[in-house]
């Protein structure tokens, strides 16, 4: 009122009878685009499937895939918006949305503007008992205002939601379109099960060619067009395999044809002037027939390679020349010979010239080995090193054994000889000295001969010894003895303490103890050390007795090296050596210790060089001797003889060529020796022979003759006078005038054959098998082949057609098909053969791999037991969420208190039940905390101007959805000032419209009408537009209309006609007061206020003269929004103006649309299909939800092909759930074929299609 009132100062003023209001022009908002935001990575799992792996969400019905990812993004709590035409389902998702949040514990705001919206919302949560946790603040707040309200429910037990099986059809259902989707060799096997259905009607068979298992996609569209190009091509040419033109190989690089006959005429023109030449030499100069081009060649060839001047003079008697040819070879024989040996030693050894083999064979054999001992020499020769070794360490040895034998007999002071049985002996005796104890009266006991007497007091000694010290060890053993220290403290302390002598006050109170505790113990102890020092003393008298006897404490060891000592004395044999043995040990005290060394050395070299000398004697030099005198000499023998082989093995390895990592052999000495005797001996026979002399003149020069050139001038005389017819044609010939006439008439052959070996170069490039043709067929023959070649040019050019697509076949290695292909007598079907039999083999080889393929009814079963499986999950769902949000909730309202439009102590009386609240901005912008709620919807956002929802977009969440705006840019609506790229789509229509308006909304998809009339949806009327309505209802009172008119008193009149008309047709009042108010909206198209109708009037004289392109595009798109009709009331002719608006052009061309049903070209695979309904006079137009659409009489049928080659992503099951599971019965019913079954039995296909339209 204030606001009104404030008009009288400002403007005249004055109350009329009608109520005025007006809203207050708010300043422009700022919007924060930062707010809504979308996460892109949309789950792959939910691209088909409805329920995924994150737990599950509720659904009131089958989402779309654009319409999960609303309610996913919703769920992770982002803003964003949401847009899409009217019918779409922009509003169940945002009730969904709600419901979701709800079950979350949070408080949702939902806003919309249009009354219709809120009321289907309400609507919506009434129909399944849920209205009382829901209230709509857009009606008056004492319609949900009242004091007390108690709510009942039954608790009922929901039922457990089992996903196993949904999960393995939709794991069936995805594995199958992988595997239908999937490629081998390059090729999406849909296109190769396309491919093989598009040959069914064609004659066709499997070929036998090669194995096709790795030619690509792209290798097989390159063999396929050769292919298509060969079939064209033998269709022009009589017989292939046996064209004149068979020569020239298939794999040929011919560009002209023009290049073949220049070439063939070439050769043609040199075979005639060859054939006037031969006559000429066989007629006048005596030559034999020149039967062919080869003949004439070696004749060319035969005459010109002899020079008659270097011909021996004794071969002009043809006696002579016979018998040098048998002469030759006995020349050549020796020669080679000689030069074989030669070149071998020459190859073998260098500078042989400086090795005297004579002298250097005797230093191999030495006085040891002859000619049958070269394996022997072989071994010596080979073990060099060896040898080396042991020679150098036996020479070692014997300079230690020469030494010590020196010293022996200075010690000895006898000169003894090198006799076996000295040496044994003296080595015995150093071993005895080595090896035992020895001192002065162990000597003297045994010279004195008193060695018995002695021996035996040792051993009685010894034992006595022994025998105390045992004693002595077990003296006290079970004896309580105490240890005070050593044995001979503890033994003192105990005897002091039995005389009662000092002793440490400790050691006494511990002997105290044991006296009291253990007397018995205690004198046995005592007992026991006197014993004790009885024992002391026979042990140190033993000792000193066995000193005395053998100078050694006592130990057994010395009485058996006494008693050795005295063995080896009495067993020296010789007695001269034995005398000076014991001399040497009376003195034995007087030598040092040195001496036992030189027995030492003396027993080791000795025994030493007896080994090495065995050693090497088994090389096989010598004898073995037993003497070791003997052995001495044989070993400096032995030493000579390897020293001079090896230097000589040394000089010759020195002069190998050859194998210089292998050592000389004595077989190389053997063979020098016996190749240098060999090839003196020949050159000698050679310098005698005068008989080669006589034969061969100049060219005999002994070993030096070059058999080569002689054996030349040999042959080519003979070839010379085979050209000849008799012997006289030969002699007249060797005339220097006659053979010139000859050489002249050969060169100008020669200039031909040149001529032609040039052409063949290229010719014989081209025709392959071609040279023995040429070459040895008559001349006559071959003019006439090459006449023949040159009248079939034509067919020459056809041939390279062929070969050059066949060329493409043998890059790809198809050999087989190719000779196929060559001996094919119709190739009529060759493309369509070779096409089924390549995709055949891909088709088995895919189906072995993925052999469930083939069960495509199983797949058509898993799609609909999905789709069920899905409706009764989200029956459950709903079960579930509502009993939850029911349980969660209180059960009694009570507001009392609560005042008059106070909604924001009604949120709080009202919050453990009431969770979603309705309204529109009026409400929320007036009376409401935005901060109360945890997710604001905000629905109809297309309405009013984006200023009404500033204060709802300050939700912590928010969620917007609007009409789409075609035109965005320039509106200022809240859908048009958001961003594109924070909106979510939808562009499927859930209601049906005719097509004729669905053609119109572009990217829109919706389901038609079946009834082929029924998809005409535009009509102008020119009057009678409230009878044509009023008559409507009269059929059916549940229609809902839109009426579009800007004038308030055309609206008015609207309703008071209607309400009339609807009077006479004896409609009740309540009737009509519903119709008028729920059935109706009369608005103004620009305002966009639309409700889901199935007639949409429009005023086309408040509109036609809008010509801005913003307003016409969304005005005349939500006109197209209906399900039955579009009713264009055109009472001026307005369609019928020359110069018309925008608004009028697009107008006219909604009502032109006369092509409602729009042919097309379809693909090959549908075109077949499509022509055989044609010929059953069923009409085939094109479609957007399936992929042909078929007219039979009056009912129109989509046809669906899963898969055809047009589709790149494979969504089955969306669109089974989007469109197949979702028709009514007045919407075009969807024919499903399956791509399998068409391969299957493609004509059972169209008998099963028509049988079910013909049947409906």
């Amino acid at each position: 009122d204030s606001f009104i009132s404030n008009f009288e100062k400002q403007f005249p003023f004055s109350l009329e009878n009608f109520l005025t209001y007006a809203r207050p022009q708010n300043p422009e908002f700022v919007l924060d685009l930062n707010k809504f935001n979308l996460n892109r990575n949309y789950p792959d799992y939910l691209y088909e499937n409805l329920f995924g792996e994150d737990g599950l969400v509720y659904y009131s019905k089958k989402y779309n895939r654009n319409q999960r990812y609303a309610l996913r993004q919703a769920l992770e709590e982002q803003s964003f918006v949401i847009t899409g035409r009217l019918g779409t389902g922009k509003t169940t998702v945002l009730r969904d949305i709600a419901i979701n949040a709800i079950l979350d514990d949070k408080k949702v705001l939902y806003v919309s503007n249009q009354k219709e919206t809120l009321d289907s919302v309400y609507n919506f949560f009434k129909s399944k008992d849920m209205h009382y946790y829901v209230t709509n603040f857009a009606n008056s707040f004492a319609s949900f205002h009242s004091d007390e309200q108690v709510i009942e429910f039954e608790k009922q037990q929901t039922q457990e939601i089992n996903l196993k099986q949904l999960e393995a059809n939709y794991e069936y259902i995805k594995n199958y379109q992988q595997a239908m989707s999937g490629r081998i060799l390059d090729h999406r096997f849909i296109d190769v099960v396309n491919e093989l259905i598009l040959l069914d009607s064609e004659e066709k068979q499997i070929l036998e060619i090669d194995n096709l298992d790795d030619v690509y996609k792209f290798e097989y569209l390159e063999i396929l067009k050769a292919v298509k190009n060969i079939q064209n091509n033998l269709g022009e040419i009589e017989d292939f395999k046996n064209c004149v033109w068979k020569e020239i190989p298939i794999i040929n690089d011919i560009k002209y044809p023009n290049q073949v006959i220049s070439l063939i005429h070439k050769v043609y023109s040199g075979f005639i002037e060859l054939e006037k030449h031969k006559e000429i030499l066989e007629k006048e100069f005596g030559f034999r027939e020149v039967g062919n081009y080869a003949y004439l060649k070696n004749i060319l060839h035969n005459f010109r390679n002899l020079n008659i001047n270097e011909i021996p003079k004794s071969w002009l008697d043809q006696s002579n020349y016979e018998k040098a040819k048998v002469e030759y070879h006995k020349l050549k024989t020796i020669i080679y010979t000689l030069q074989e040996l030669e070149y071998d030693l020459d190859i073998r050894f260098d500078n042989l010239d400086e090795f005297n083999i004579q002298e250097e064979i005797k230093t191999l054999y030495g006085n040891f080995f002859t000619n049958s001992d070269l394996d022997t020499i072989n071994k010596i020769i080979e073990d060099r090193l060896n040898i080396i070794v042991k020679v150098n360490k036996v020479f070692v040895q014997i300079d230690i054994f020469n030494k010590a034998y020196g010293k022996l007999k200075k010690l000895l002071n006898y000169d003894f000889p090198l006799d076996n049985n000295i040496l044994e002996e003296i080595n015995k005796f150093g071993e005895v000295l080595n090896e035992t104890n020895i001192n002065h009266k162990m000597i003297k006991t045994i010279i004195d001969g008193k060695f018995k007497e002695v021996q035996m007091a040792a051993w009685k000694t010894l034992s006595n010894y022994l025998q105390y010290n045992t004693e002595l060890e077990n003296l006290f053993k079970n004896l309580p003895l105490i240890s005070f220290g050593s044995l001979d403290e503890t033994v003192r302390v105990f005897d002091n303490y039995s005389k009662g002598l000092n002793i440490k006050r400790g050691e006494r109170r511990i002997i105290d103890k044991l006296v009291l505790e253990d007397e018995e113990g205690y004198k046995a102890i005592i007992d026991a050390v006197a014993r004790y020092y009885d024992l002391k003393l026979l042990i140190k008298e033993a000792d000193e007795k066995f000193i005395e006897l053998l100078d050694y404490h006592p130990d057994k060891v010395y009485i058996d090296d006494l008693q050795r000592l005295f063995d080896y004395v009495e067993s020296i044999k010789d007695l001269k050596l034995k005398s000076r043995i014991i001399k040497f040990l009376k003195k034995f005290d007087s030598y040092s210790k040195n001496i036992y060394k030189f027995f030492n050395y003396f027993y080791k070299s000795h025994e030493r060089i007896n080994s090495l000398y065995d050693e090497l004697i088994s090389y096989g030099f010598l004898e073995i001797k037993t003497e070791f005198k003997d052995k001495l000499n044989d070993l400096k023998l032995i030493n000579n003889y390897v020293q001079k082989l090896f230097n000589s093995s040394d000089n010759l390895y020195s002069l190998k060529k050859i194998n210089r990592n292998e050592y000389v052999t004595a077989e190389d000495y053997y063979y020098i020796y016996e190749s240098v005797k060999r090839i003196a001996d020949l050159k000698h026979d050679l310098k005698l022979n005068n008989e080669f002399s006589f034969l061969f003149g100049n060219f005999y020069q002994r070993e030096n003759t070059d058999l080569s050139k002689l054996s030349k001038v040999i042959q080519a005389f003979k070839l010379y006078t085979e050209c000849f017819k008799t012997e006289d044609a030969v002699v007249k010939s060797l005339g220097k005038e006659r053979y010139l006439e000859i050489s002249n008439v050969l060169g100008e052959c020669t200039r031909v054959v040149d001529d032609l070996n040039e052409v063949f170069k290229l010719y014989f490039k081209i025709f392959k098998n071609s040279v023995s043709r040429f070459y040895y067929s008559e001349f006559s023959d071959n003019t006439k082949y090459l006449t023949t070649l040159l009248n079939n040019k034509e067919s020459l050019i056809i041939y390279l057609r062929i070969t050059d697509s066949l060329q493409v076949l043998a890059k790809h290695q198809l050999y087989k098909f190719i000779e196929y292909i060559v001996y094919l007598d119709d190739a009529s079907t060759l493309t369509s053969d070779f096409k089924y039999t390549y995709f055949t083999m891909i088709k088995d080889m895919y189906l072995e791999k993925y052999p469930f393929l083939e069960k495509y009814k199983a797949f058509e079963a898993n799609l609909k037991i999905a789709v069920d499986l899905e409706d009764e999950i989200i029956r459950i769902l709903e079960e579930a969420a509502f009993q939850k949000i029911r349980k969660k909730s209180g059960t009694r309202i009570n507001v009392f208190g609560v005042r008059n439009l106070d909604y924001n102590n009604y949120i709080r009386r009202t919050s453990n039940i009431k969770h979603l609240f309705l309204t529109n901005t009026q409400v929320l912008n007036t009376y409401l905390n935005i901060k109360d709620f945890d997710l604001v919807l905000v629905d109809d956002a297309q309405l009013f101007s984006a200023n009404e929802y500033a204060y709802a977009l300050q939700g912590k969440q928010v969620i917007v959805a609007g009409e789409l705006q075609l035109q965005e840019a320039v509106a200022n609506n809240l859908i048009s000032r958001i961003s594109l790229s924070k909106n979510i789509v939808f562009n499927h229509r859930y209601s049906i419209m005719p097509k004729s308006l669905k053609n119109y909304t572009v990217g829109l998809t919706a389901p038609t009408y079946k009834n082929y009339y029924d998809n005409f949806g535009v009509e102008v009327i020119t009057k009678d537009i409230f009878i044509y309505i009023a008559s409507l209802f009269k059929v059916n009172p549940d229609y809902k209309i839109n009426i579009f008119t800007s004038s308030l008193t055309k609206q008015r009149q609207a309703y008071d006609e209607i309400a009339s008309l609807l009077l006479a047709y004896e409609f009740d009042v309540k009737k009509i007061i519903n119709i008028l108010t729920k059935q109706i909206n009369i608005t103004d198209l620009k305002q966009a206020y639309l409700v889901n109708a199935n007639f949409n009037f429009v005023y086309l004289e408040d509109y036609y003269y809008i010509d801005e392109d913003y307003l016409v595009v969304n005005m005349v798109d939500n006109l197209a929004l209906v399900e039955n009709k579009l009713v264009i009331y055109d009472n001026n002719n307005y369609l019928e103006y020359p110069n018309k608006s925008n608004f009028l052009i697009e107008i006219e061309k909604v009502v032109d649309n006369k092509a409602v049903f729009e042919k097309e070209e379809f693909p090959k695979l549908v075109r077949n299909l499509v022509d055989i309904f044609s010929e059953h006079k069923i009409q085939c137009f094109a479609s957007e939800l399936s992929t042909f659409t078929i007219r039979v009489k009056s009912n129109i049928y989509g046809i669906t092909i899963y898969w055809d080659s047009t589709k790149t992503n494979y969504d089955i099951l969306n669109e089974f759930r989007d469109v197949h599971s979702l028709q009514a019965s007045n919407m075009k019913k969807i024919i499903v074929i399956w791509a399998m079954e068409l391969l299957e039995d493609f004509d059972g296909v169209v008998q099963r299609v028509l049988k079910e339209v013909y049947n409906d």
